[in-house]
């Protein structure tokens, strides 16, 4: 409420004591407004004629309503303000030797003054003030503002209310505009959208369920796309490696055995193979339950792996452990030659965990012994 009454008095062009009682302010906000109303505030620049004539009252009038010996009677409203006026203004009264025309003639001259110095109209302040968005006049304001504990005061404090909640929230859609431009702008990396989820520093930043659903999103996008990083890999190793069998005679290609047609993986058959990690990253919780479940499996089966191949020799061992992962990557390959009759025993893809040391290492390597081979199958074919 303080508020609206200093940006009404603002927008009226006048300003009070401090010490003013709010009966004092409600009186000089309405005199004002009627010294608008009566005089044009072009007066001053036209060099109009101004008199207490002008206002319908007398200087006798104004001098009875100035008068605090008299202040008890009745007086003429017009009068009344005007004598108000004359006092907000310091206008001194009129002098022993000064006659009724000349103190007429120098109280106009300085009301035409001070009205050019108010707005131009009661509507630009009701405007400008804000209270025709509130609903509500100059004078109900005037009316609230001497009697605060009146219907008046309380209808318009309730519509501050509502309009500083309904900004509250405007504002804060605004906010969320204004942020989502920013990150739009300048997208922020994995590690940045994830520290967020904790991060509190900013405290112009808007935090809610709605914001928290945009960043997750935004979280598991990235996430896919990482994913997708490792198809491309995979597609490069596997291009690769059946570029090299494609350079090969025939009867390397038959000496290869195995190893040739347990490489010869498709793409889309990596694809389905990282698909299944892909889906796992749409809750940051249950990625990581998931990742410990994957680990202590992986523990167990190398240590299973272990048991069984003790005994063997180091190159045998490494020879059945290459030969299983490659054939273990084939196997997620429905249609692949070197997979028939698997399908019906294995229905399903078989997700497979790729590493830095996994199938690209192996692909590669395979890749090498057949080039390597060769020369020597080269004679016997011929």
């Amino acid at each position: 409420m303080a508020r609206l009454i200093s940006r009404f008095l603002d927008a009226i062009g006048v300003s009070v004591d401090p010490d003013a009682t709010r009966k004092d302010i409600a009186d000089c906000a309405s005199d004002a407004l009627v010294l608008m109303e009566k005089v044009s505030k072009d007066a001053k620049k036209l060099k109009l004629p101004i008199t207490l004539e002008s206002f319908k009252t007398s200087v006798e009038a104004v001098e009875a309503a100035r008068d605090p010996a008299r202040a008890e009677e009745a007086h003429d409203p017009v009068a009344a303000m005007i004598a108000r006026t004359m006092d907000h203004l310091s206008i001194a009264p009129r002098f022993a030797d000064e006659t009724k025309e000349e103190f007429n003639y120098r109280v106009g001259l300085q009301l035409r003054d001070y009205r050019a110095t108010l707005a131009n109209s009661v509507q630009e302040v009701e405007r400008r003030s804000g209270l025709r968005d509130l609903g509500f006049s100059a004078n109900q304001l005037i009316e609230a503002i001497a009697n605060p504990g009146g219907d008046m005061a309380k209808a318009i404090q309730e519509a501050l209310d509502t309009q500083a909640r309904e900004e509250k929230f405007a504002s804060k859609d605004m906010a969320k505009v204004l942020q989502r431009l920013e990150e739009a702008a300048d997208p922020k990396t994995l590690d940045e959208l994830k520290l967020d989820r904790t991060d509190r520093s900013d405290p112009t930043k808007v935090e809610d369920a709605e914001t928290k659903k945009e960043r997750e999103e935004k979280i598991r996008s990235l996430e896919a796309a990482g994913k997708l990083d490792d198809v491309l890999d995979a597609q490069d190793a596997i291009a690769e490696m059946n570029k090299a069998l494609d350079t090969l005679p025939e009867g390397a290609k038959d000496g290869a055995g195995t190893s040739a047609a347990s490489a010869d993986v498709s793409v889309g058959d990596v694809l389905l193979a990282l698909a299944a990690g892909a889906e796992a990253a749409h809750d940051e919780v249950e990625r990581e339950q998931t990742e410990a479940t994957q680990g202590e499996s992986a523990v167990e089966a190398a240590e299973a792996a272990f048991d069984e191949s003790a005994g063997k020799s180091d190159e045998t061992k490494q020879a059945e452990a290459e030969e299983k992962q490659t054939q273990m990557v084939a196997r997620a390959a429905p249609g692949d030659p070197g997979t028939a009759g698997m399908e019906e025993e294995e229905p399903g893809i078989l997700p497979v965990s790729v590493d830095e040391n996994g199938i690209y290492a192996i692909l590669k390597r395979k890749a090498e012994e057949a080039a390597q081979k060769a020369p020597l199958a080269a004679p016997a074919a011929a």
